[in-house]
């Protein structure tokens, strides 16, 4: 099993990478960093670069989380990058039911009960639907 921690390229990625990385070495798991690529950005970066394709974006994707891992944590032996392109909930979601993790981390803002009305919310969209448990660390705004 492994613990999957899902990332953006925020700055508060680093504090869920340290918090899943605890967690993984207390259970003895793996660590898999999970970063998505939104389809919107992919279609940008396939008009800049001549015959850039889905696998390599998602292969991009893969080595901006390892690399990411490498800049925030001490050791990164146990760790994989994982990359997809599409809408950050149901691709990770999919990456759930896929692989069967042991837990889940993803990060969060504290937001007023109006913002999250107005705005949604990919971290409750998250929680509601994952099938494992998840751990999120909120940060204020």
């Amino acid at each position: 099993m492994a613990v999957l921690a899902a990332i953006g390229e925020e700055r508060r990625s680093n504090r869920v990478l340290a918090v899943a990385a605890d967690l993984a070495g207390a259970h003895g798991e793996r660590l898999d960093v999970l970063h998505v690529v939104p389809e919107g950005e992919f279609e940008t970066h396939k008009a800049a670069i001549e015959e850039f394709s889905f696998a390599q974006e998602e292969q991009s994707a893969a080595t901006f989380a390892e690399k990411v891992a490498e800049e925030t944590l001490d050791d990164t032996a146990d760790v994989s990058g994982v990359g997809r392109v599409g809408d950050p909930v149901e691709q990770t979601i999919s990456v759930l039911e896929e692989t069967d993790p042991r837990y889940l981390v993803i990060g969060g803002r504290r937001r007023s009960p109006a913002g999250k009305a107005v705005f949604g919310s990919r971290t409750q969209d998250i929680l509601l639907r994952s099938p494992i448990p998840v751990m999120t660390v909120i940060q204020d705004e």
